[in-house]
C-alpha cells in the first residue's frame, strides 16, 4: 500500500477521526468496515478495506468448492442411475424368468437364489455409493447436514441453490 497523495509507502494504521454525536435516546450506530491509514509523509488518510476484501475471497472460494464439488456429484448420481438401470433391469429379467410356468422346481430356486443375490448386489451399491457423495461432501458441514437429511434424491437441487445464494452474495459486495 501506498499514499494516493505523495506515493510513500510509510503508511500507519490508525483510527479515522470521525466522530458521531447522538442522544441515548437515539440508537445510533456507526459502522465502518474500511481500515484507515495515515501517510507519515503528508498526513493523508488512506483507506483500504480488507475485511470486504477477505470476504469476496472466502465467498469466491466457497463457490469454486461447490463447483466443483457439484461436478463429482453430478458424476456420481449418473453412475447411480446407470447401475441401477442395469440392476433393475437384471431383476426384471430374473423375475419374468421366475413367473414361466414351464420351468422345473430346481430351476425356478436357482432363480430365486439369483434375485436374492441381485438385491444384495443392489444394496451394497447403495452403500458404495452413499460412501463416495459422503466422500465427496464431508468438508462442508451443511452440505453433508443436508444429505442427511434428504439423502440423494433432492442433493443436486440442494448444491444448486446454493452455488446461486453465494453467486447473489458476491454480487452484494
Amino acid at each position: 500500500m501506498k499514499c494516493s497523495q505523495c506515493g510513500n509507502k510509510n503508511l500507519k494504521k490508525t483510527k479515522f477521526p470521525a466522530y458521531v454525536n447522538a442522544s441515548i435516546d437515539a440508537n445510533a450506530e456507526f459502522h465502518c468496515s474500511l481500515d484507515s491509514y495515515i501517510c507519515l509523509n503528508c498526513g493523508h488518510y488512506e483507506f483500504f478495506s480488507t475485511k470486504t476484501i477477505e470476504i469476496y475471497t472466502a465467498k469466491n472460494e466457497e463457490l469454486e468448492k461447490i463447483k466443483r464439488m457439484m461436478v463429482e456429484v453430478t458424476k456420481i448420481l449418473t453412475d447411480i442411475d446407470n447401475g441401477l438401470e442395469k440392476i433393475k433391469n437384471e431383476l426384471e429379467e430374473l423375475e419374468t424368468e421366475s413367473k414361466n410356468k414351464d420351468i422345473t422346481i430346481r430351476q425356478h430356486e436357482d432363480i430365486m437364489v439369483k434375485i436374492k443375490e441381485t438385491k444384495e448386489k443392489e444394496n451394497a451399491f447403495w452403500k458404495k455409493c452413499d460412501k463416495e457423495i459422503r466422500n465427496v461432501i464431508k468438508f462442508d458441514k451443511e452440505t453433508l447436514q443436508h444429505y442427511n437429511w434428504y439423502k440423494r434424491q433432492n442433493l443436486k437441487n440442494y448444491l444448486e441453490d446454493k452455488i446461486q445464494r453465494l453467486l447473489t452474495d458476491i454480487e452484494e459486495l
